[in-house]
Formats: structure tokens, C-alpha cells, sequence
């Protein structure tokens, strides 16, 4: 038995924790502002590899695919890269709080696998391409800097 009480060999419990994932579960989120990063990587990531290892049960897909559509309106921005924060009920992009218009580029590059995958397993270019505007503007960031040794 796990710390949290749960066992990975106890259906009955493992179908407790599908029970939300039913529901249109992203819209039932107070207004809570989220990190973009982390959001992609821990629940988006956590969505695509449960789909993975439950042999391409769907719930877990559709769950993703619609964490994803929320989270894309973060990239409306004139750069492309996303703001820091998302609000998920209302699918907006957020400036974090005494940080307006900054991201970091190493958040915003490291969620070209999550975005990428999901592309690959639902067909849907729109997530590839915004994975891949991030992936050039970091490159065209970096070349604008001298980093000659």
C-alpha cells in the first residue's frame, strides 16, 4: 500500500480516480491561475503517459486534448511564446503577477514533447505548431547574442 492509502492492484480504487476524469473535469476548476510550465508538464505529460501505459484507453486522450485546448490561448501573444500563467476555467493566458510580458524560454521550450505527441496522436497540427513557433523564436532569441568563446 502506497503512503496515500491507495493500491495500484485494487480496481475498485484505480476507478475512484477515473471517476473525475469523466466528468468534464477542467471546466468544474475555480478560477484558479496555474503555472504554464508546470501545468504542461505534470498534468498534460501525466494525461499522455496514462493513455500510454492504460493501452490507449480514450478518457485519458480526450482529458488531454481538452487540457491542451485550454491551455493554448496562452500563446496568443505577438511573440508566440506563452505567458507564464493560465487560468484553465476561463482558457486565458495570464501575466504573472509583477512579471507582465516575461517568460522564461526554457519553460516555454520545454513542452515541445507534450504538445508534439498530442499532435501525433490526435492529428491535430494546431498543437505541433505552436510547439514549433516556441522552438524558432527561442532560436531566433539566441541568435541575436554573441556566444562566441
Amino acid at each position: 500500500m502506497h503512503e496515500t492509502g491507495w493500491r495500484t492492484s485494487n480496481p475498485s480504487s484505480a476507478m475512484e480516480i477515473l471517476i473525475p476524469l469523466r466528468s468534464d473535469f477542467f471546466s468544474h476548476l475555480p478560477f484558479l491561475e496555474l503555472t504554464y510550465h508546470q501545468t504542461t508538464i505534470r498534468v498534460l505529460g501525466g494525461l499522455l503517459s496514462a493513455y500510454h501505459f492504460s493501452d490507449d484507453d480514450p478518457i485519458f486522450l480526450e482529458r488531454a486534448q481538452d487540457l491542451a485546448d485550454r491551455l493554448l490561448p496562452a500563446f496568443d501573444t505577438p511573440s508566440g511564446l506563452p505567458k507564464s500563467m493560465v487560468n484553465l476555467k476561463m482558457r486565458t493566458g495570464v501575466n504573472e503577477a509583477g512579471y507582465a510580458s516575461l517568460v522564461s524560454t526554457a519553460e516555454a521550450s520545454t513542452l515541445q514533447l507534450e504538445l508534439r505527441y498530442l499532435s501525433f496522436l490526435t492529428d491535430n497540427d494546431e498543437y505541433w505548431h505552436k510547439a514549433e513557433k516556441v522552438k524558432f523564436m527561442r532560436f531566433d532569441l539566441l541568435s541575436t547574442f554573441d556566444v562566441s568563446v
